[in-house]
């Protein structure tokens, strides 16, 4: 992984482009005025090293709530395409064969259960 250290004290993955700490996105960084890193750890850890964004997170929520019928996502965004590959990679959601509608998978629902457990 190549980070991004100057701005701001955020460690930003120039793959992902989200901070590896506190777990801000290029696009929150600059729509907020360039806050500096809060250091403080944030979400689920999918893989070592990897945590998800707030988008990821609150994409499994709405796949959640969609239930085993799932729903479309809108990938017209580069930003929504890597959450959803990544989301696919690390097998928390998948896509319904010959469709455009994702579903939650179990490892998604532990991963949301994780990060519910974590903010109690």
């Amino acid at each position: 992984m190549i980070f991004d250290r100057t701005a701001g004290g955020h460690r930003f993955d120039f793959i992902r482009g989200v901070c590896f700490v506190c777990g801000i996105s290029r696009e929150e960084f600059k729509d907020n005025s360039y806050p500096r890193c809060t250091g403080e750890l944030y979400g689920a850890l999918a893989e070592p090293g990897h945590p998800m964004t707030r988008n990821e997170i609150q994409l499994l929520k709405e796949l959640t709530a969609a239930g085993e019928h799932g729903r479309v996502i809108n990938t017209l965004t580069a930003s929504a395409r890597s959450e959803i590959e990544y989301l696919t990679s690390a097998h928390y959601i998948k896509r319904l064969s010959h469709t455009k509608l994702y579903v939650i998978t179990e490892r998604g629902r532990e991963a949301l259960s994780t990060i519910a457990e974590g903010d109690s």
